[in-house]
């Protein structure tokens, strides 16, 4: 939209550089006769700290044109300077609008525009349209942010789902993954298996630290799948031995 509403022939989204050395292009649109179309040649920036240090203070987009006596003047010069070779192969960018992190600490990355149709000399003197378009992206950054953040959260609820489902069964897991506070404690009357391995000292002493292993993963794995489906809960594991529990949360008749 902003391509279309600026008359920009091209657009790309700026990563930033922990070090705040390089702009890195990770995404790209081009104006074209067919419409809009996805770049694929991405250029990287060198030595863009100045620029994005000025952004910060600023709070406001960095044109690359010429203005003679302009304080961005420096910063722009010296970009070109830097930049020199690329900038022999392909077309500068006319325009930058910073997009800071959530905190205004910093530019969280950077929207690159050129071949600009401008309205102005300096297209700069629109400080309020641009303010607006930063204002949007920033918007828009933190939906994401809180979109990722909620994906990952769902993931990782999801991961501890079935890693205590191994051991746990579904219902239980799911009593405590919808819980909004501690259970308060309360005394109630539980049945407590303990299992082992019969003669597991002598067989430890006379098979390979393979077949140990293989033995162990199989016992624990058959003790699990039985007592899951009768409601217990495997409480621990103790070397070859096993503890789990019955009536626990809730009561059952043949606990």
């Amino acid at each position: 939209n902003l391509l279309k509403v600026l008359r920009v022939g091209t657009g790309s989204i700026l990563e930033i550089d922990p070090a705040k050395r390089p702009a890195r292009e990770v995404y790209k649109l081009a104006i074209s006769d067919r419409g809009i179309d996805e770049g694929a040649d991405y250029v990287t920036y060198n030595e863009v700290k100045d620029i994005l240090v000025w952004m910060r203070e600023n709070r406001e987009p960095l044109y690359f044109g010429t203005l003679p006596g302009a304080d961005t003047e420096g910063l722009t010069n010296r970009f070109r300077r830097e930049n020199e070779g690329l900038l022999q192969q392909v077309p500068g960018p006319d325009l930058w609008l910073p997009v800071f992190n959530p905190e205004g600490t910093g530019v969280a990355f950077v929207l690159s525009m050129g071949d600009v149709t401008l309205r102005r000399r300096n297209p700069v003197d629109d400080l309020a349209f641009f303010r607006g378009v930063m204002a949007i992206a920033e918007a828009g950054y933190r939906n994401v942010q809180s979109y990722a953040g909620a994906v990952s959260s769902r993931a990782k609820e999801e991961h501890i789902r079935r890693v205590f489902q191994k051991y746990v069964p579904a219902r239980v897991v799911q009593e405590v993954v919808e819980q909004t506070e501690a259970p308060k404690p309360r005394q109630q009357i539980v049945s407590v298996l303990f299992a082992d391995i019969r003669n597991f000292t002598r067989i430890v002493e006379t098979v390979e630290p393979s077949l140990v292993v293989e033995l162990l993963n199989e016992f624990f794995e058959e003790m699990v799948d039985t007592v899951n489906p009768r409601n217990g809960i495997v409480d621990k594991f103790m070397g070859d031995s096993l503890m789990a529990l019955f009536g626990v949360p809730h009561p059952e008749p043949d606990d």
